[in-house]
C-alpha cells in the first residue's frame, strides 16, 4: 500500500520551535490525521514555519500483533536499542533516539484523539528531553513575584487546588503538566484541561463553563489557555491529599526532591539527559521554600483564606 497523506506542524514548547511531520501508512484522510494531532493543537502553541530546534517524524503505521520487544521498565514502557516504547494496550509507540527524533505510532485503524491524547503527547513529551525540557507531574499558578508549583500524585487534589488558588485571585497555568527548563530555573506550562469533580465545578460556575465528561466520573474544564511564557517558580507546594480540614505543614529538600522524581515519569522512562534533569530537580527543591499541604473541605467555601495560609507558610521561610 503507498504511503497515505502527512501534516504539517510548528509548535512553541517553552521557547524552543518543535516541528512535527505526521505520517499515515494505512488509509485515511488529511482531516483524519489533522485530528489526531488536536491534543497537541491544544496543549501547545501552533507556530509559524521556521528553523526547528526540534524536529519529530511521527509515522503511524498500520496495525501489528505486538509492539516492538525491549527491556522492561516500568508499566506499558520498555526500553530498546535504540529508545523506548510506550504500548496501552490499544496502541503503541516507539520513540527512536537521535535526530530528528522518530516517533512510530500504531493504532487498530485510524488516529484517533483517544490515541493522540494519551500516548502521542507522552511521546511527544519523551522527544523534548533532547531540549532540556523535563515533564513533571505538577499543577502551577502564578502570583505577582513568580510561579508555585503544585506536585502531587494522581488523586492528590492538584487540579483542585489550583482551581481553589485562581479563585482567589491567582493565575492557573497549567493543572497537571509543567515543562521545567535546565537554564535558570524556569518552567513552561502545558495548558491541557483540569480534571474536577462535578461537586467542585458546581462550587465554581465561573471558572467551569464548557465542562465535559472526562475519565473516572470527573468534568473536564479549560480553565488555563496556552501561553508560551515561562514562569520563575518561587515555591514548591507538595500535595498530600484532601484531609478533613486544612493543614500546611514544613517540607526538607530531600523529602520535596523524593516527591519530584516520583511525578517525572520521563525521566525513568528515557535515560536521555538523565543528569541534566536529575541537577535541575536539585536546584530546583535547594532555591525556593517548601511546604506540604492537604486542602480541608472549608478550602472550597473560603479559597481566599487558603491562599493568604499559603502565603503566610511560605514567607515564614525555611523548608
Amino acid at each position: 500500500m503507498s504511503e497515505g497523506p502527512s501534516v504539517l506542524r510548528h509548535y512553541l514548547v517553552g521557547d524552543r520551535v518543535l516541528r512535527v511531520l505526521a505520517r499515515a501508512e494505512m488509509a485515511t484522510t488529511v482531516d483524519a490525521l489533522a485530528r489526531s494531532l488536536a491534543p497537541l493543537d491544544e496543549a501547545l502553541v501552533l507556530a509559524p514555519p521556521s528553523a526547528p530546534e526540534l524536529e519529530v517524524d511521527l509515522r503511524f503505521v498500520r496495525e501489528r500483533e505486538t509492539p516492538p520487544q525491549g527491556e522492561h521498565l516500568a508499566r506499558g514502557a520498555s526500553r530498546l536499542p535504540d529508545g523506548v516504547v510506550l504500548d496501552t494496550g490499544a496502541g503503541w509507540a516507539a520513540i527512536r533516539q537521535g535526530l530528528p527524533v522518530r516517533i512510530e505510532a500504531s493504532v487498530p485503524t485510524e488516529p484517533s484523539p483517544v490515541f493522540a491524547r494519551w500516548m502521542l503527547t507522552v511521546a511527544v513529551f519523551v522527544a523534548v528531553r533532547h531540549l532540556g525540557l523535563f515533564h513533571l507531574h505538577s499543577g502551577l499558578v502564578e502570583t505577582s513575584e513568580g510561579g508555585w508549583l503544585l506536585v502531587g500524585s494522581s488523586g492528590a487534589a492538584k487540579s483542585t487546588t489550583t482551581l481553589l488558588l485562581a479563585a482567589s485571585g491567582l493565575v492557573p497555568r497549567a493543572d497537571d503538566i509543567v515543562l521545567l527548563d535546565e537554564r535558570e530555573g524556569r518552567v513552561f506550562p502545558v495548558a491541557r484541561p483540569f480534571h474536577l469533580s462535578p461537586d467542585v465545578v458546581r462550587a465554581f460556575p465561573q471558572w467551569t463553563r464548557g465542562a465535559v465528561a472526562g475519565a473516572r466520573g470527573k468534568l473536564d474544564v479549560p480553565v488555563a489557555r496556552p501561553d508560551p511564557a515561562p514562569v520563575t517558580i518561587r515555591a514548591i507546594v507538595i500535595l498530600l491529599g484532601p484531609g478533613e480540614h486544612t493543614e500546611i505543614g514544613p517540607c526538607e529538600p530531600l523529602d520535596a526532591l523524593g516527591h519530584l522524581l516520583g511525578e517525572s515519569a520521563t525521566l525513568f522512562v528515557d535515560p536521555v539527559r538523565a543528569k541534566e534533569h536529575l541537577d535541575t530537580l536539585r536546584r530546583l527543591v535547594e532555591s525556593v521554600p517548601l511546604r506540604t499541604l492537604r486542602p480541608g473541605p472549608e478550602a472550597i467555601s473560603e479559597p481566599g483564606r487558603l491562599r493568604q495560609a499559603l502565603e503566610e507558610a511560605l514567607r515564614a521561610g525555611g523548608s
